[in-house]
């Protein structure tokens, strides 16, 4: 549970921004564009990529660990993007 909370706590402001920029009204080419560009800068942030080690080191002892990451991180991103182009 606490894993759970400081990832939902570290993910927020990512989460937020994604859905800013994934604005429907706004042109795809352009948001599509801007969104792999901050989510690359996201991802390989050094503190994401500590997260991603230390989540990856300790799923073979806690796989709900990696469960946690999963759904909460790139399910997430997954969810939001996939949507954003259903409706595009």
């Amino acid at each position: 549970e606490l894993f759970a909370a400081v990832l939902d706590y570290k993910i927020t402001a990512l989460r937020d921004r994604l859905i800013e920029i994934l604005d429907p009204c706004e042109d795809l080419r352009a948001t599509l564009k801007r969104f792999c560009i901050g989510h690359l800068k996201a991802v390989t942030s050094d503190e994401a990529v500590s997260l991603q080690r230390l989540v990856f080191a300790e799923a073979g002892r806690f796989p709900e660990m990696g469960q946690i990451f999963f759904e909460r991180a790139p399910g997430v991103t997954r969810v939001l993007v996939g949507d954003f182009l259903s409706n595009a």
